[in-house]
């Protein structure tokens, strides 16, 4: 669902930088907002794993099933 803003609701949620609590007049809670990342801060980021070691990663597979990491934590609990 997408829900278009006007201008008075996003000039007030366009100064947050971080995760906002929505609420009502009487303080429950209706929703979470999240501002949208400014993808420009990550322009110059190169990954520190070459695109050769992720697809191997990706090919290798492995891990543990669900079941059997639930198992273990139930046994740790």
């Amino acid at each position: 669902m997408r829900i278009t803003v006007d201008e008075v609701l996003r000039d007030k949620l366009g100064g947050f930088q971080s995760h906002v609590e929505l609420c009502d007049e009487s303080g429950y809670v209706v929703g979470y907002f999240t501002p949208a990342a400014d993808r420009s801060i990550y322009k110059d980021v190169q990954s520190p794993t070459s695109d050769e070691e992720l697809d191997r990663r990706s090919r290798q597979g492995g891990g543990r099933p669900l079941r059997e990491i639930l198992d273990d934590l139930e046994r740790r609990g």
